[in-house]
């Protein structure tokens, strides 16, 4: 009895009347409101449950979803995941082009191509042996051990020659033009003017070891040689790079100015004016 008492008290007072009143400074009634507490949760229940559907509708139905954190559309996952793929596969091919380039550098900086430095020698000429004579037996002996000593020492000159200052006949010449400076022990490089924007050319195949901003430029090529290009206009090469003999790796500059060039062998200066046509 008790509880049920209670619960009817409880029930009559959620349905108790309340008046709600709006009057103005002269306590004129302007607005009147008749409320209970049963219609005043409900109003409440129902505007808040009214709020979070339009709240839930507003962001499923407008891009207002993106701006969720970890959301993301269909669209967008499937151009991540290609734009994944291609990155992946790029860096697979930039590791590959390393490996190349690593490689590439190996075979023309360590590769000792001794072997092969007699494709670019000249061969001395050989003196024609001419052992016929129309003396005396005792002439024609004495004559011919003067000519075979003759014939020796000239021999020994020529390797001689030939091993202090090597020639290469299968050189390209860098570039033409007016000689201005020419080779000296001192000055190793010698200077050609040019009048116009010309090509330079590399003088035999190699790898390029060093390229400055001034407009340097050195190869290494077989036999250990070493060709430098100074003063150039712009380069056409890049540090690391195989070039072939005869390929335009620069441009003289556009003014009248002079492009040096240099030919290191074996540790020694080579004097360009023996291996080009240089006037």
């Amino acid at each position: 009895m008790e509880k049920e008492s209670r619960w009817s008290l409880f029930k009559q007072k959620l349905h108790d009347k309340y008046k709600l009143t709006i009057m103005n400074k002269a306590f004129e009634e302007k607005f009147s409101l008749e409320l209970s507490k049963l219609n005043v949760f409900v109003i409440i229940s129902l505007s808040i449950l009214l709020l979070i559907t339009l709240t839930t509708l507003l962001i499923a139905l407008t891009p207002l979803k993106e701006y969720i954190p970890g959301y993301g559309s269909t669209q967008q996952n499937k151009r991540l995941f290609n734009l994944q793929v291609q990155v992946d596969s790029l860096q697979h091919q930039l590791n590959d082009y390393e490996i190349f380039i690593r490689n590439m550098q190996q075979v023309f900086l360590e590769e000792d191509f001794s072997a092969d430095s007699n494709a670019f020698q000249r061969k001395a000429a050989q003196p024609e042996k001419n052992t016929t004579f129309a003396f005396s037996k005792e002439d024609s002996l004495l004559l011919n051990i003067t000519l075979q000593k003759q014939e020796a020492e000239g021999n020994a000159s020529t390797r001689i020659e030939q091993k202090n200052k090597k020639k290469y006949n299968m050189l390209f010449q860098p570039v033409f033009g007016k000689l201005m400076r020419r080779y000296s022990e001192q000055q190793p490089a010698v200077g050609i003017l040019t009048f116009r924007t010309q090509p330079i050319y590399a003088i035999a195949e190699g790898n390029v070891i060093l390229t400055l901003e001034k407009g340097t430029c050195c190869i290494q090529h077989p036999d250990n040689m070493i060709s430098i290009y100074r003063n150039c206009g712009q380069l056409l090469v890049r540090k690391n790079e195989y070039v072939r003999a005869g390929q335009v790796i620069a441009h003289t500059k556009p003014d009248s100015n002079i492009t040096y060039i240099e030919i290191w062998s074996q540790g020694h200066t080579i004097n360009p004016q023996t291996c080009f046509d240089l006037e």
